[in-house]
């Protein structure tokens, strides 16, 4: 069984019809809550467990190429974590004369976004600071990923997505 910290897999058709293997990263609010609530008072053992974390969570970015991202309802410090983990990883990656570029997002959320999920919205824009717009959607897969948005209530969105790869499968 996958740990909270692993990557899953899931196999899905390409546009030719062939099945894929892609890895999908999940960024999910509260990855290792349970344990950092038990330790709340060391704040020695919080930084060591938010590093750790991170850094298995940047291991698994750098295999995103090919592969899909999903953010579930993570506002703001899940797409900062993925911009700095994507960042180390392509920063790896290019010193190996490989590259991270290649792969896909998908936000899910209750907040609407306006306009066009391919580009920034004005800084005049409330909205121009919604992150996983602004990071999952637009800046991260700007050298050529794909990028969707499903706007929703997450009990009726993750069967959805559940359904749909399982029918793909």
């Amino acid at each position: 069984m996958a740990g909270p910290n692993d990557p899953i897999t899931v196999v899905v058709p390409d546009r030719a019809g062939a099945d894929q293997k892609v890895q999908a990263l999940i960024a999910a609010h509260g990855l290792r809550k349970a344990t950092l609530e038990k330790r709340a008072g060391d704040g020695a053992a919080l930084g060591a467990a938010s590093y750790r974390d991170f850094l298995i969570f940047t291991r698994t970015v750098e295999s995103l190429e090919g592969g899909v991202m999903l953010d579930f309802g993570t506002a703001i410090m899940g797409p900062e974590v993925y911009l700095k983990a994507l960042s180390m990883a392509r920063n790896v990656a290019r010193q190996q004369g490989q590259s991270i570029k290649h792969f896909t997002t998908a936000v899910f959320d209750l907040v609407p976004i306006e306009g066009d999920i391919h580009h920034e919205l004005p800084k005049t824009d409330p909205g121009y600071y919604f992150r996983p717009h602004k990071t999952v959607l637009v800046r991260t897969v700007a050298d050529g990923g794909e990028r969707f948005y499903l706007r929703g209530d997450h009990r009726a969105t993750v069967p959805a997505l559940r359904r749909a790869l399982l029918e793909a499968a």
